[in-house]
């Protein structure tokens, strides 16, 4: 009985030895005919992107968000008439030249939201800010993506989704 599990093991050892040559041998033979620009390496690692990536018009950032949010954080304080250090500045989206975040002063329980944008001169400007709704006329002329700005309210009161 043991001499027949003997073989029956070696079979199978011998069976997948042979198995793994030949895929080792079909692999190094893969590229043979192809022209040594198209060869793959050995180590090569081939990606297949499962996402279209599409080209934005939206440019990219050229200041540190930590600047971006020192230049934000000095308007807001100017504005509200309050120190610089009660003052935090928290952004949760930016491109280039919008940013859409928060603002929050020393000893009061709630902060609001934040909307600042580059104006023509290439200057960052607070936009809008607050705790209700969205101005859809303060923000038309910045251009907010809709991805920082899904819903504003228009003159008339009625809420438009973008």
């Amino acid at each position: 009985m043991k001499e027949n599990n003997f073989y029956k093991i070696g079979f199978f050892v011998l069976l997948v030895g042979v198995a793994l040559g030949i895929g080792f041998y079909f692999g190094q033979n893969k590229n043979k005919n192809l022209p040594a620009e198209e060869k793959i390496s050995p180590s090569a690692v081939v990606v297949s992107p499962t996402k279209e990536i599409k080209p934005t018009n939206t440019p990219i950032p050229t200041e540190t968000e930590e600047q971006v949010i020192e230049v934000i954080k000095k308007l807001v304080a100017n504005e509200h008439n309050k120190p610089l250090s009660d003052t935090q500045i928290i952004i949760n989206k930016r491109d280039a030249t919008h940013v859409q975040g928060g603002v929050r002063f020393a000893g009061e329980i709630a902060g609001g939201w934040l909307l600042a944008a580059k104006n023509d001169s290439g200057q960052w400007v607070i936009v809008d800010e607050g705790n209700g709704t969205i101005s859809c006329e303060k923000i038309a002329p910045y251009n907010f993506p809709s991805s920082m700005v899904k819903e504003c309210v228009n003159s008339s009161g009625k809420l438009i989704k973008r």
